[in-house]
């Protein structure tokens, strides 16, 4: 092989520098080509995005990757154990003592039995949130201060269970101008959380009978969800003060996706961020 010479040495580093120069002056992301995406605008929020019918089929994704991927499993076990630990316990800091009074009653009384549908430890069940978050983007927890049998404990509602419902039912459930429905959220026109739409069906995009909604309002939910693209408050919601979201609602909702009702259980079930089973697989009970 020829060894080359010095003047193609330089002009081969000369090449190089201005092909690293154009990179650099550019997002390389940005360019297209066949082995990537065209990347397009996007003019409607997340809920316009990533709508029912692709968050049931991404939900899906997710859990049968836990339940026939060990090395996904083996992740997910990870960051269980990572962030909340085999035994997770409540620490509460107060200049008075009364802390340690009120952390030995939630770790000793409280934790033992928190799940409204199942005997489990408050660790397991923050285990189990972290894990749904992580596979499905966000879930929905809702405490019983006098809204059942005003237990004290928590339920929960996996993410394909928070759905819209249709136009009849939310003005009904959230009077008022300017209110709009996101994935499931409700909110008023300047984007805040009004409450939660969901339901105990499985395979719906759309709630349309009033049997099968269950409203949950914000000051007895929360809905802890993941930053990434199929989490269902994106971060123009949590901006202060209006955001372009809360723009969107000002110029008026956009029409909900038409209601395709597919065959489901017709008992309510528990949430799989509740009960767990095959090989650590969390599911539904």
């Amino acid at each position: 092989m020829r060894t080359p010479t010095k003047s193609q040495l330089a002009a081969d580093l000369a090449l190089w520098k201005g092909r690293a120069a154009a990179v650099k002056a550019e997002y390389d992301v940005l360019r297209s080509n066949k082995l990537r995406r065209t990347p397009q605008r996007e003019s409607t929020g997340e809920g316009g995005i990533y709508t029912p019918s692709k968050r049931a089929h991404g939900t899906n994704i997710g859990r049968e990757l836990e339940r026939n991927y060990s090395s996904a499993r083996g992740i997910i076990h990870q960051f269980r154990m990572n962030v909340v630990g085999p035994l997770g316990k409540l620490q509460v800091n107060s200049k008075d003592g009364a802390g340690a009074e009120a952390a030995a009653w939630f770790n000793g009384v409280w934790a033992k039995d928190c799940d409204f549908r199942d005997a489990q430890h408050w660790s397991t069940v923050c285990q189990n949130v972290v894990a749904a978050i992580m596979r499905e983007g966000d879930m929905l927890a809702v405490f019983d201060d006098g809204l059942i049998e005003d237990s004290g404990k928590l339920l929960f509602w996996e993410s394909d269970q928070v759905l819209p419902c249709s136009d009849e039912l939310f003005k009904a459930k959230f009077p008022g101008a300017g209110n709009v429905q996101d994935g499931g959220i409700a909110r008023d026109k300047w984007g805040r959380v009004l409450g939660y739409s969901c339901t105990g069906q499985r395979g719906l995009t759309c709630i349309d009978k009033a049997e099968d909604l269950t409203v949950w309002m914000a000051g007895n939910a929360i809905m802890p969800t993941n930053s990434v693209a199929n989490a269902r408050r994106p971060r123009d919601f949590t901006a202060d003060p209006p955001t372009r979201a809360a723009a969107s609602c000002i110029s008026g909702p956009r029409s909900p996706p038409p209601c395709r009702r597919k065959p489901g259980p017709a008992t309510h079930p528990g949430s799989r961020v509740e009960s767990q089973s095959r090989a650590g697989s969390t599911t539904a009970g």
